[in-house]
């Protein structure tokens, strides 16, 4: 290593209409012309005495905050609590005709953890893992928070689970209390007998609770006490808080263990959405499943921080503009299909009479981002992150910033690049596709339940997902690593021709991969879910005259809906076994011989 010297100069100049003097370091400019000089001209850096000696340093806001905000503070229980203290009668919770605020939802949280340290008590147990199932509603997140509260490990159960998976999960997180809403019910009572750890089950909204004289069922009102009181708790910000289960979409899902320190992930994110309005002023229509990790880390906990307001509901697209009106909502969350769902439905007068400043996205295609902005008049700020949370992105810019269709920047905190097979970063281009691989400052393990090997965050994590990024250091999504096809010499991404496909006004989703074609490489096959009629050949002649001649799938099959995991993430792994039914190959047309395959 080469050490470069200079001499430079230290001079006072009056400042603040000479009432003091402002110190001036001027650096030679051999050093400041170096490609090695780590600052940029206006930085902020960070100035400190120490030992007599004067350090300069790169700002590191992600230090700040933390230092600002206190790592001992990094549990659930004390944003919760904290909030409660310092917004009191501030609303956090619209839904339908009711509001809470922040010390009612802290007294509701309590009022639930004292009931399960009480049935803890019962079974002798100072903690219990409790999986919950319910809808949106002010009693799933004073649930949720409560169960924290009472030192559980939750489980929020996706509602689109079926049995089998439910089992699974349920078995592997070693749940010992479930807590439901009745209308799931008929999902588990087949599979309680084989779930010998679970001692209760309480539920909510029993009709006249049919349970009596089972000990085992509790109705959801026995739990919820009259005591408002904070519960002690550890303050260690390193105990278990959750455990979220991955999609599926590749095979079983696996348990991701979060501990109360990530709650400060939704704080760095909080800091990041002030850059788009967020503040205490704001309402966040939220119609989204409060079990999504996305959810949780992007809407849920940055909304607290920034003493906001959460609009809570369920999604339906024929009430969604008439609830942005109602509750003059300022901002709205959106995950995968809301926003094509929305495109969908009649014009009407009321949908660019609102007051939305932004829409705050996740899995948007960029051809819908487009018309949606251009219909709606809202902008979209696209979001992206992986259930273990190493890494998360938001982009700030958005079409206005000339930024549309990327996934943005990582959050403070975290880190993202793009490699290659060998693990070499590649050149920002949109021809250097390759894997994104992320990590994080937060100092823990990234660990999976039931399972002794852990992860270092601070080391790079492979995401399975597959971008490029600009010359901004923005980065695009191009889909996960499985869905690249390789036909001949080509290697090619199922999104691209996804995209293409959905933009057909006939076709309502789409999925696309690669089946064997008996040599080496593979053939394209697309799975279509149709609005309207469609022949074969029409959609092959759209596939022609749209898409490049290497990019045209040869088989095309008509399905009535295309099997999903719980996070309506499209399960290509079983399209990809079907290839070899032959019943599938009867039902699946080969248009380079202009027939069906069998």
């Amino acid at each position: 290593m080469v050490n470069r010297k200079g001499i430079g100069k230290v001079s006072i100049k009056s400042s603040g209409k000479g009432k003091y003097g402002a110190l001036w370091i001027y650096v030679p400019s051999k050093l400041a012309k170096d490609s090695s000089f780590p600052f940029e001209d206006k930085e902020k850096i960070n100035i400190e005495i120490e030992d007599g000696k004067l350090i300069m340093s790169k700002k590191d806001d992600w230090l700040d905050y933390m230092t600002d905000y206190g790592y001992e503070n990094g549990t659930l229980n004390h944003l919760l609590e904290s909030k409660a203290k310092q917004n009191k009668n501030r609303p956090f919770l619209y839904y339908e005709d009711e509001i809470y605020t922040y010390q009612d939802l802290n007294e509701h949280c309590n009022r639930i953890a004292h009931g399960i340290l009480r049935i803890n008590r019962r079974l002798e147990r100072s903690k219990a893992r409790i999986s919950i199932m319910m809808p949106n509603c002010p009693e799933f997140l004073f649930t949720w928070f409560g169960a924290v509260k009472a030192r559980s490990i939750v489980v929020l159960l996706n509602k689109n689970m079926d049995s089998d998976l439910l089992k699974t999960v349920l078995k592997d997180s070693k749940t010992s209390i479930l807590m439901i809403d009745y209308q799931f019910y008929d999902r588990f009572k087949d599979i309680l007998e084989e779930l010998s750890l679970i001692k209760h089950i309480i539920i909510r909204n029993a009709p006249d609770f049919k349970f009596n004289g089972d000990e085992k069922f509790i109705d959801f009102q026995d739990v919820y006490t009259k005591i408002t009181k904070n519960p002690r708790y550890n303050k260690n910000p390193l105990r278990e808080m959750e455990i979220l289960y991955t999609s599926g979409a590749t095979g079983k899902p696996k348990g991701v263990i979060y501990r109360h320190f990530m709650v400060l992930g939704g704080y760095l994110i909080s800091k990041e959405l002030q850059q788009i309005g967020l503040d205490k002023n704001q309402r966040i229509y939220c119609p989204l499943p409060l079990y999504n990790g996305i959810i949780q880390m992007v809407v849920v906990f940055p909304t607290m921080f920034a003493d906001a307001s959460l609009i809570l509901t369920e999604f339906h697209p024929t009430q969604f503009w008439n609830d942005v009106k109602k509750y003059n909502a300022t901002g709205i969350t959106s995950f995968g299909r809301m926003l094509s769902i929305l495109m969908d439905q009649p014009h009407s007068e009321i949908e660019r009479n609102h007051d939305l400043k932004f829409a705050l996205g996740a899995v948007t295609p960029k051809n819908v981002w487009e018309r949606f902005e251009s219909r709606f008049g809202i902008p979209i700020y696209e979001t992206w992150a992986i259930a273990e949370a190493s890494g998360i992105t938001i982009n700030l810019e958005g079409s206005r910033g000339g930024k549309l269709g990327s996934i943005g920047k990582p959050v403070i905190g975290f880190e993202v690049k793009i490699v290659d097979n060998l693990g070499n970063e590649l050149p920002p281009g949109p021809d250097n596709i390759g894997e994104i691989i992320a990590r994080n400052r937060i100092p823990l393990n990234l660990e999976y339940q039931n399972d002794d090997t852990y992860v270092d965050t601070a080391k790079w994590f492979p995401t399975n997902d597959l971008g490029y990024k600009d010359s901004d250091g923005f980065i695009y999504y191009r889909g996960r690593v499985n869905d690249m096809i390789h036909k001949g010499n080509k290697l090619i991404s199922a999104q691209d021709i996804e995209n293409i496909a959905n933009d057909h006004p006939f076709i309502l989703e789409s999925s696309v991969f690669g089946v064997s074609n008996g040599q080496e490489g593979e053939e394209i096959k697309i799975c279509v879910v149709l609005k309207n009629n469609l022949s074969h050949e029409e959609i092959a002649e759209y596939f022609n005259k749209n898409l490049a001649y290497y990019m045209v799938p040869r088989y095309i099959e008509f399905k009535d809906t295309l099997a999903k995991t719980p996070t309506e993430q499209i399960k290509k792994f079983i399209l990809k076994k079907e290839w070899d039914d032959i019943e599938i190959k009867k039902a699946t047309w080969d248009q380079k011989l202009d027939r069906f395959c069998a």
